[in-house]
């Protein structure tokens, strides 16, 4: 499995020692996922995921058993349910594989060690996770309003990569609205709004 797009990723946020790369590709574990795979296509939540290939997603169900889409994650983006992940696991989330994905993951107490060991993996490691909390927040704020073109603006603007990439019906869940809505408002996605 190749690590270089991983710790070219992290190499953009400091300088990494060869020492630190020599740990990361000690604690990632690699992981190929297909899609249609038996079995294979859903991750435990227990693990932090560094997406090399492909496109994974968080889903989880309210009580009416309705599917939504908290989180996708593609090529060199991280991919992580933090109280699952925490906790071992314990989680009512799911993640699942949308594409045939290449991915390294890595456990809480690998992490633990790596970033015990290293200031600068650590100070990276923070501000990942004050990066993910952003978009989540940024998120919510779109998702709170009941203006299906700002939902649309925001998919738009924020991941336009997906569109094409991903149907209608997991977009639909990651705006939190029907496939049907999302279908009657799609022009929206190729106006400028």
């Amino acid at each position: 499995m190749e690590y270089r797009s991983l710790i070219g990723f992290l190499k953009k946020k400091a300088t990494i020692s060869n020492e630190e790369e020599a740990k990361i590709r000690c604690y990632f574990k690699p992981q190929f996922i297909k899609k249609n795979g038996p079995g294979n296509t859903c991750l435990p939540c227990n693990q932090l995921y560094f997406v090399r290939k492909g496109l994974v997603r968080a889903i989880y169900s309210n009580e009416n058993e309705r599917a939504f889409t908290r989180v996708i994650a593609w090529e060199n983006s991280f991919l992580v349910n933090m109280p699952g992940f925490k906790q071992n696991g314990r989680h009512t989330e799911i993640f699942e594989c949308i594409e045939d994905a290449e991915i390294l993951a890595i456990n809480k107490q690998d992490l633990d060690s790596l970033l015990s060991g290293s200031l600068t993996l650590k100070n990276i490691y923070c501000e990942l996770l004050e990066e993910y909390n952003s978009i989540h927040l940024n998120r919510l704020h779109v998702l709170s309003s009941p203006a299906i073109k700002h939902r649309m603006q925001y998919l738009k603007v924020n991941y336009p990569r997906l569109i094409g990439r991903v149907s209608d019906s997991i977009l639909a869940s990651f705006l939190c609205i029907s496939r049907e809505t999302f279908v009657r408002h799609k022009s929206l996605l190729h106006l400028n709004i």
